[in-house]
């Protein structure tokens, strides 16, 4: 059963009276009397009783935060760090504007990195000594024991990678080689 309680209107200060303060403290607290029972008639129910719900702070912060922003205008913790101080460069390439005008003066370079990765096919030829013995027979080297029929160990797990983590299929891999 659910019956919504009647508000109570405000009453200016000139009209309070000793005896409408005390009826308003009576109100408020036979108020949280009676939600403290139904809160406690949900707990024996097996339900939960109403939630304490703070005020909310947000207000305060943003009054806060509009006071005590610095003059650059960036928030607290986004300062940039350089992203690729740490990477190895392999090339550098100077690009001058186009167009320039007469009478300009060089000044500096802005710098602007691109990360990129190079496959490239790398062959190896084992050289397997052959010697022929006093008796006829000849005696051969061995490979090393990673390698297993023409195809070096890390292109084998790259093909196996993409195939079955990846799902790169077997006409794209060829296409690949």
């Amino acid at each position: 059963m659910s019956v919504k309680a009647p508000k109570i209107p405000d009453i200016p200060e000139k009209e309070r009276t000793a005896s409408i303060v005390q009826l308003l403290e009576v109100i408020n607290y036979q108020t949280e009397l009676i939600q403290h029972l139904k809160d406690e008639i949900a707990i024996i129910k097996g339900d939960k009783p109403k939630p304490k719900i703070k005020p909310s702070g947000m207000e305060k912060e943003t009054n806060k935060n509009n006071n005590d922003k610095s003059s650059n205008g960036k928030r607290p913790g986004s300062a940039k760090r350089k992203k690729t101080k740490d990477i190895i460069i392999h090339n550098e390439i100077s690009i001058p504007p186009e167009d320039m005008p007469e009478g300009s003066i060089y000044k500096d370079y802005k710098e602007f990195v691109v990360q990129g990765i190079i496959i490239q096919a790398y062959n190896t030829v084992y050289r397997l000594e052959r010697w022929k013995t006093p008796d006829g027979s000849y005696i051969e080297g061995k490979l090393p024991p990673n390698i297993q029929g023409h195809f070096d160990p890390l292109l084998i797990s790259y093909i196996q990678y993409q195939y079955f983590q990846c799902h790169v299929t077997q006409p794209l891999l060829l296409e690949q080689l």
